[in-house]
């Protein structure tokens, strides 16, 4: 994110709306439109990715997950203390892909309110997705 992604609704995922790439060797993140990464190839793939909420309420819960082809397949949840703090929580999952096939970040506040953020930075919210072995490669 090149600026923080404002006012999350309580109790709905939301897309991240990831507008800057690092680094993209094959062209195949979409940073203007989708916000999201679409496998060139079938194979196995390596998903990372982790949301930093800022603006965070004392003793909620707070998820981000991994869509592929508009459906959730892995989340994970942080919670934060008896004071109000920023709270990250990461979620990863190998699979496989299809070509085409498509994946996503999204994050969940459950705090009550609609003042939680997701923090911008490449080391604050971020995806990650890295072709591990073409479909048909044995090993």
């Amino acid at each position: 994110l090149s600026s923080d992604q404002l006012n999350l609704a309580n109790g709905i995922w939301t897309k991240v709306a990831f507008n800057t790439v690092q680094y993209d060797l094959g062209g195949n993140f979409d940073e203007v439109t989708n916000y999201r990464f679409t496998a060139p190839v079938a194979g196995l793939y390596s998903i990372r990715g982790k949301v930093d909420f800022v603006n965070t309420i004392a003793n909620q819960q707070y998820a981000a997950a991994i869509y592929v082809n508009g459906v959730l397949v892995h989340q994970h949840h942080g919670h934060t203390g008896s004071a109000a703090s920023e709270v990250d929580v990461g979620v990863y999952d190998e699979m496989f892909l299809q070509e085409d096939d498509y994946v996503e970040l999204y994050a969940q506040s459950n705090s009550g309110g609609d003042t939680v953020d997701m923090d911008s930075g490449s080391t604050s919210t971020y995806l990650g997705v890295r072709l591990i072995t073409k479909e048909g490669i044995r090993q």
